[in-house]
């Protein structure tokens, strides 16, 4: 790939970087209509960079070259380039606009309204208004976004001349965007409640008086006529502090009835909060609660509905990898991590895709596992840290602690050297919560305390017992099943 010369304004890059490979061919031809751009050197540039389409990546190459290919009889003039390369930005940003407003039906017709009343063309901006207003309230079901779009074209139609003879339809026509505009706050109301209330569960200090946001909104609740707002309001008003699976059950049953009426950000949402209730199940020991979460997130991909435009979260990934090898589920485990580590962004794909095959290797009992932990190691030592960067120093504590603890003499001291450099990780890093980062040194500690205990013998045995039952008591403590299934095996249990 040519390498782009350097010196190019920022914006102008980044707007170049926006037009998709179909675009470039249309981006031209606007180029070239004297009715969008009148400068025709902007063509010209535009057929010379684009051989540096798409990373436009800059090198040492002296700008003013380019400017003497477009301008072979003058000499440089620096603010002239500059002005050029804003041109061209600028009929870009102006090319996506229209690009967008092709397709955006609903703003068009209301630019249209807009021209007709600047014209003086009352009536027919009224006409427009109407047919609109008839083919949003035909439809069975309106969205959220068509909800507040009817409110603000029957607020528009009762300001035109015309209705303003008719006293009759005038509060009418008030009445009906009045009910939409109930409809879309009370809906949009309830979602963000929805969301601010699972944060509250996941982030401490966080508060939410529930109870008394749904009291303000008694007075609309009755008149609810949507899927998600009705789910939503079930889902608030019962909730209780205590996990219940049949909660969670009746929850579940009401979102698969009504998901093919659901928008998409409501079928994501709601996903996540059935989601968030089986941890919540786990915690309270509920049993046969793996196997309801990884049939959510099963679901959530047949439908499409955990990636946003077309990428997965990494928190995401690493659950529903967890939850498939707590299931010994381990090849549909790999099958998942060949489909999807490549949904997650560029940068963390390697140490994603490195720690869920390290992970599933581990639990399942391969001999890859030897090869595996030597790349382990060297992504851990590595300067570039990505979100899943701890997962690997997890996953290498726990192959040290078990290579110590299998080696009768305990003479190993790579578990030693392994916990000291992750506390000293640990301490670095200001990308995770506090609550996480205390989890993981928990972790880390308990790891350390029962390997001072090795090897077992009748001798320590209730110092054992102490280090067992403080585990149990941990609230927050990363990988608390693996430290106490490790205690039952060294103990013999």
């Amino acid at each position: 790939m040519s390498k782009m010369p350097e010196f190019y304004p920022y914006k102008f890059l980044e707007n170049l970087r926006l037009l998709d490979p179909e675009e470039k061919k249309p981006f031209e031809r606007w180029l070239n209509s004297p009715w969008c751009n009148t400068n025709k050197k902007c063509v010209e540039l535009f057929r010379i960079l684009l051989r540096y389409y798409p990373d436009f990546t800059t090198d040492g190459v002296d700008v003013q070259k380019l400017y003497r290919k477009l301008y072979p009889d003058k000499a440089y003039r620096h603010k002239s380039m500059l002005n050029l390369l804003s041109n061209l930005s600028l009929e870009v940003e102006n090319f996506l606009v229209h690009q967008e407003l092709k397709q955006a039906d609903r703003l068009r017709s209301d630019l249209l309204r807009t021209v007709y009343r600047k014209k003086g063309k009352i009536g027919k901006e009224a006409k427009s208004l109407r047919e609109e207003i008839d083919q949003l309230a035909a439809k069975d079901q309106q969205t959220e976004a068509e909800h507040l779009h009817l409110a603000q074209l029957y607020e528009r139609l009762n300001r035109q001349e015309v209705t303003r003879l008719l006293g009759q339809l005038k509060i009418s026509q008030l009445q009906q965007g009045q009910y939409h505009l109930d409809q879309y706050y009370v809906q949009r109301k309830l979602r963000i409640l929805a969301e601010q209330h699972a944060w509250t569960q996941v982030v401490k200090g966080e508060q939410l008086d529930l109870h008394n946001e749904l009291v303000s909104l008694k007075v609309l609740i009755p008149v609810i006529s949507s899927p998600a707002g009705q789910w939503y309001y079930r889902y608030l008003s019962r909730y209780s502090s205590e996990a219940n699976l049949d909660f969670f059950l009746e929850c579940q049953n009401r979102f698969e009835e009504v998901f093919p009426l659901l928008e998409q950000k409501d079928r994501t949402i709601i996903l996540m909060l059935l989601i968030n209730e089986t941890a919540r199940l786990k915690l309270a020991s509920v049993p046969g609660v793996l196997e309801l979460s990884l049939s959510l997130y099963q679901f959530g991909l047949r439908e499409n509905i955990l990636l946003y435009q077309g990428e997965m979260t990494p928190r995401t990934f690493a659950n529903i990898v967890s939850t498939a090898n707590g299931l010994q589920q381990y090849e549909y485990t790999k099958t998942f991590i060949m489909t999807y580590s490549g949904t997650l962004e560029e940068s963390i794909q390697r140490d994603a895709r490195l720690w869920a095959v390290a992970l599933t290797a581990y639990l399942e009992g391969t001999t890859e596992l030897i090869k595996l932990a030597a790349e382990l190691s060297e992504r851990q030592g590595s300067v570039n840290t990505t979100t899943f960067s701890l997962r690997i120093s997890v996953l290498l504590t726990q192959l040290r602690f078990d290579a110590y603890w299998q080696d009768e003499e305990v003479l190993d001291d790579a578990f030693w050297k392994q916990n000291d450099a992750f506390a000293k990780r640990l301490g670095r890093r200001k990308d995770y919560s506090p609550k996480h980062i205390q989890a993981l040194k928990r972790f880390n500690d308990y790891t350390r305390k029962l390997a001072e205990l090795l090897p077992f013998t009748t001798g320590n045995r209730e110092r054992f017992k102490a280090l067992s039952a403080s585990l149990e008591q941990e609230k927050s403590i990363h990988a608390k099943g693996w430290l106490l299934q490790r205690m039952k095996m060294i103990a013999g249990e």
